[in-house]
């Protein structure tokens, strides 16, 4: 598939683009790949530069006249990021100079504007880096937490390449089981157990297993937690909300239902970005703006990936269990539910954390005098979604995920047809395109039209 020539990427063409962002800024870097390359360097540098060392030089047009003054480096191919010959000029981060010398070079080289993508694709076509490296590097320029960007570079540094190419030579070595049972069956006596090939399918689905879910939870790593802070009104859940988030930002009063819309706010536990929700309190009202309010606060119920339940310590506890937010805290995963006896400071009790019979966790505490807050921020850290150490292979690539499910989807088929009976010839071919599907993560089997579509996305000068 390397040998694609797309036509909006025509890469017999010298391309040039700034691969800084537009802007006024201290520097702004140009990138020149393609076969004029060394010619343009040599032209505009007046003299020949040794590759890979940085030169401070002064960058002249066909007139001698001074065009700017900056950094060049020049990378002799194949050692270069896209395989070709290379010249990177650092020059003064003016967008007027930056485009006069580009519109120069173009005009007086023949050579054109790099399109969004370019130089990743033609290092992709010159095996300089796979599919998944390629989309790494856009994966990183848009990382907006610590845990993203480290995944980013791990798969940059090819570490989910290696992980995807291992799931495809476990499939290749089943396949050639499969092919031995069809071909020499007759003929040897000696035939491989179906047991052996069960478990090498097992292996498999339990990699993919394993890969898919610790990338549910490096996405809420990479892209934020959402933990919706829910209860009844005058529970203390505004209190508790201004507290986590070290802002005086929703209403307190003695009033309830003070809290009638969705209130959030951004903050980090442990470089992980986390989405903090204050909520309507949850009771019957017959007031219209509370009642709206209230549907908001089911709807974030339902889309939260943690839930702090603020319950008024001071109030009876079968009052409480009976009456606690319309039976939610029986519906929902036991794991996803933190809850919060609040106001211990009225009856003078002591701060703790437990886990009660049924396995949920209570802390105890005043968001009014912050006795326990100390409590409550070990415990959000130590919830699963943080604590959890996930692996060094971690996909955050929708396209990846979907391919790799429809991966396991034809594994699970071949397993159930060899677990069932002796379709020998069909899974052979379930697993050939269980191959096939794999490999559309690393390139090896995209077409044209998806490699267009992914390096379309990518930044000019990328």
């Amino acid at each position: 598939m390397k040998n694609i020539i797309n036509k909006n990427f025509n890469n017999l063409d010298t391309i040039i683009a700034q691969v800084t962002p537009y802007g006024n800024s201290g520097v702004g870097i140009i990138r020149i790949s393609g076969k004029k390359t060394e010619y343009i360097s040599n032209k505009i540098l007046n003299k020949i530069i040794k590759p890979r060392i940085a030169n401070y030089l002064i960058f002249r047009d066909h007139k001698n006249n001074i065009l700017d003054k900056g950094i060049a480096i020049f990378f002799k191919k194949p050692y270069s990021f896209t395989g070709e010959d290379i010249l990177e000029l650092h020059c003064h981060g003016n967008p007027i100079s930056l485009i006069s010398l580009m519109n120069y070079i173009i005009n007086k080289f023949n050579i054109r504007f790099a399109k969004p993508g370019e130089f990743s694709y033609r290092a992709f076509l010159n095996n300089k880096i796979d599919l998944i490296q390629a989309e790494s590097i856009m994966d990183l320029i848009n990382s907006n937490s610590k845990f993203a960007v480290k995944s980013s570079i791990n798969s940059l540094n090819g570490n989910l390449s290696l992980c995807i190419n291992n799931i495809i030579k476990e499939i290749i070595k089943t396949r050639i089981y499969i092919e031995t049972i069809i071909n020499f069956s007759e003929y040897e006596t000696e035939v491989i157990p179906i047991f052996k090939i069960s478990n090498k399918l097992n292996k498999i689905i339990k990699i993919i297993k394993n890969i898919c879910y610790e990338s549910k939870l490096g996405k809420l790593k990479q892209h934020g937690i959402k933990i919706v802070i829910l209860g009844k009104p005058n529970s203390g859940k505004s209190t508790i909300f201004n507290l986590i988030t070290k802002k005086n930002i929703s209403i307190v009063t003695n009033i309830p239902g003070t809290t009638r819309d969705i209130i959030r706010k951004n903050i980090y536990i442990n470089g992980i970005p986390i989405q903090i929700i204050d909520t309507a309190g949850l009771r019957k009202s017959y007031d219209i703006i509370e009642k709206i309010g209230i549907e908001k606060t089911k709807k974030e119920i339902n889309n939260a990936d943690h839930l702090l339940l603020v319950i008024d310590s001071n109030i009876s506890k079968n009052y409480k269990i009976k009456e606690l937010f319309f039976n939610v805290y029986n519906k929902i995963d036991k794991n996803k539910i933190t809850i919060i006896e609040n106001k211990i400071d009225i009856k003078k009790k002591k701060a703790d954390i437990i886990k009660n019979k049924k396995g949920y966790n209570i802390i105890k505490m005043s968001a009014l005098t912050g006795l326990g807050k100390n409590i409550l921020f070990n415990h959000l850290t130590k919830i699963s979604y943080f604590n959890k150490d996930l692996s060094t292979i971690f996909i955050n690539n929708k396209r990846h995920i979907k391919i790799l499910k429809k991966t396991l989807e034809y594994i699970k088929q071949s397993k159930y047809l060899l677990d069932t009976g002796n379709y020998i010839d069909i899974i052979a071919n379930k697993l050939n395109l269980a191959q096939k599907e794999i490999s559309k993560i690393t390139g090896n089997f995209t077409t044209k039209d998806l490699l267009k579509n992914i390096f379309s996305k990518f930044c000019i000068g990328k």
